[in-house]
This record gives C-alpha cells, sequence and structure tokens, in this order.
C-alpha cells in the first residue's frame, strides 16, 4: 500500500507511522535511501512540532512543507528533520492523517528530493490510501481479537471437558463406596431373624386354660 501511494503521488520514498498521543511509532518504509535508513534510530520517537508529523498530531490536518530546508524544523537542528533532509534528500514533502472515526491513529508521508509542491490531486488520492490503511488496520485488530476469543472458548471448553471426564471416572467407585455402606449397615439386605413365638401372622392362636 506504502508503495502504490508513493508512485501514485510521483513521490521518491514514503513512510507509515503509527501514533499514540504524540508518540509515533515508525512501522513502514519505501524506497528510502540507503544511507537515511542506516541512520534510523529507535522506532519510537516524538515528532517535531513543527515537522510535517507535528503538524498533523496538532491538527489532525493534511501538512505539507515545499521545501523542507528553510523549515523552522530543519532550522532549529532538529535531528530527525536534519537526517530525512540530509541523508535522504527530502524537500519537499506531505503528511496525510490515518483517521478512525475522529482519532488519529497514524500517518503516511511521501516525499520528494526536490522542491515541487504536491497537487490536490495527489493528496486526496493520498488521503484514500490513508483511509484504506486504517480500514486494514482496524481489520486485522478484530481478526486478532476473534483469535483470542477463539482460544479462550477452546481452553473453556477443553477444561470443561476434563472436569466431566473426572466426574464420570469418580461415579463407579461412589456407586462402590455406597453400596458397600449399605451391606454393612442394613445386613446385606436379607429379612431379620425370627423369634420363636413372636409369629402370629397367619396361624391359630392357642388358648390355653
Amino acid at each position: 500500500m506504502l508503495e502504490n501511494a508513493t508512485r501514485v503521488c510521483g513521490a521518491k520514498f514514503g513512510t507509515m507511522h503509527l501514533l499514540e498521543g504524540d508518540i509515533a511509532t515508525r512501522v513502514a518504509l519505501y524506497n528510502v535511501p540507503p544511507a537515511y535508513a542506516e541512520a534510523l534510530g529507535t522506532r519510537t520517537f516524538r515528532p517535531h512540532p513543527e515537522g510535517g508529523l507535528g503538524q498533523v498530531i496538532r491538527t489532525k490536518q493534511v501538512a505539507q512543507i515545499a521545501d523542507l530546508r528553510i523549515s523552522p524544523a530543519y532550522l532549529e537542528g532538529s535531528p530527525a528533520i536534519v537526517a530525512i533532509s540530509d541523508l535522504a534528500g527530502a524537500r519537499t514533502l506531505v503528511v496525510v492523517p490515518m483517521l478512525r472515526d475522529a482519532e488519529l491513529v497514524g500517518t503516511i508521508g511521501v516525499y520528494r528530493q526536490e522542491v515541487r509542491r504536491f497537487t490536490d490531486k495527489q493528496i486526496e488520492l493520498l488521503s484514500n490510501f490513508a483511509k484504506q490503511a486504517v480500514i486494514a488496520i482496524e481489520n486485522t485488530r478484530l481478526l486478532k481479537e476473534l483469535r483470542l476469543r477463539t482460544d479462550d472458548l477452546r481452553r473453556i471448553s477443553a477444561a470443561a471437558d476434563r472436569n466431566r471426564r473426572r466426574a464420570q471416572d469418580h461415579q463407579p467407585l461412589f456407586r462402590r463406596s455406597r453400596d458397600g455402606s449399605r451391606h454393612a449397615g442394613g445386613h446385606g439386605g436379607a429379612p431379620l431373624p425370627r423369634r420363636p413365638g413372636n409369629d402370629v401372622s397367619g396361624g391359630e392362636m392357642i388358648n390355653i386354660t
């Protein structure tokens, strides 16, 4: 996606960042000059407020810098801006926001090595790529959540199966124990012996005078 966005807009190279507040994380590069790629430090950083990224973070709007080498961030000596200008040769750049509803989640930036502004049509195309990127990121997030929930359900189901098997395994032992108790306390279910002279059921009564 970043490659297509860079080419369609007639730029030399491109970058994609994800954002959390004013902290940017570099997640993709396309066709950046090797000298700049080798000089890149940590993937996570706080952009200069007057650079392209910083402007987008502040306004949530498209930011275009016609000539990076006369921009305030470059003149102030911001390491990130100086590096992308001197090592990558960036002169004109445009950065568009990646918005999920009203939330700024990232940016796509494309760069030219000559001073030549991007047209409104090119910026519109780049903004459409940014919208597609947000959809792709959201789909990936939802898919990850679905997989996690599926894994949780599988673990719960497996635990329930194990508990059910344990209960079934213990039932014969419980039944034997219960039957044994009944035999021991109830004479095995046999009738109690009758004592002589106590049987008056069905016999004649003897009259002694």
